[in-house]
């Protein structure tokens, strides 16, 4: 069966998305490349906010277990030096304890000392339809140090994107009989036509992934960053 993973657009990321990232990348390192030395006040904000509980967000799932780490299966992540794992999610975020789907995570481990490493950044690829694991593969080499001694970087596949669970549409052999159609009806007939293979498609769609479908927003994607 296709699904919407497979779509051109699933593995590109968007320039605008790229750049952001590149840009945001660049004002950490320089940040923690010039950081200057704590004063007392400052030393002593932070001693009360290691002392401090954390503030949980009412729909993080609790009792998670702890990601379990390994060489990712994919070639030039692995020889990279790239680990991968997979987060199970609320489908819909307002029931934490109900159906879940299954998000794709990767990561670059801190190459700094305990002393240096503050702890995870993570890369949230953009898009619509950005692929995290296809960015932080392509890209691991490009960080400066200064970012990954002091990070864990990681990255994932949203929701119904590439290898996280994806959302299934129509078989290979009707999905590919209608990207071979017409794709500019000059006419009412041909357009008639592509407005019916249209609604076949978000048809399948909501037949073979009906919970899912409904919870791909943004508001979802960020509701994933909260429990990962």
């Amino acid at each position: 069966m296709r699904n919407l993973r497979n779509a051109t657009v699933v593995r590109k990321l968007g320039v605008t998305a790229t750049l952001g990232l590149a840009l945001a990348v660049t004002a950490s390192s320089c940040s923690i490349g010039n950081a200057t030395e704590p004063t007392t006040a400052s030393k002593d904000s932070a001693q009360r906010t290691n002392n401090s509980t954390p503030e949980q967000s009412p729909n993080v799932v609790t009792g998670q277990e702890a990601l379990v780490w390994s060489t990712c299966s994919e070639d030039v992540a692995a020889a990279a030096g790239l680990e991968c794992s997979v987060l199970q999610v609320p489908i819909d975020s307002a029931k934490p304890n109900g159906p879940t789907t299954e998000l794709a995570l990767i990561r670059q481990k801190s190459t700094g000392t305990t002393q240096q490493r503050i702890g995870s950044l993570v890369i949230n690829p953009g898009g619509p339809g950005g692929s995290g694991i296809e960015f932080l593969t392509a890209a691991a080499g490009a960080f400066p140090s200064d970012l990954t001694d002091s990070f864990d970087l990681v990255s994932f596949d949203p929701r119904g994107v590439a290898a996280s669970s994806p959302v299934r549409c129509e078989e290979d052999a009707a999905l590919e009989k209608q990207l071979v159609g017409d794709l500019s009806p000059d006419t009412a007939e041909e357009l008639n036509k592509a407005v019916a293979e249209q609604k076949a498609f978000l048809a399948a769609c909501r037949e073979n992934s009906t919970e899912l479908l409904t919870h791909m927003s943004t508001a979802d994607v960020a509701a994933d960053l909260d429990q990962l």
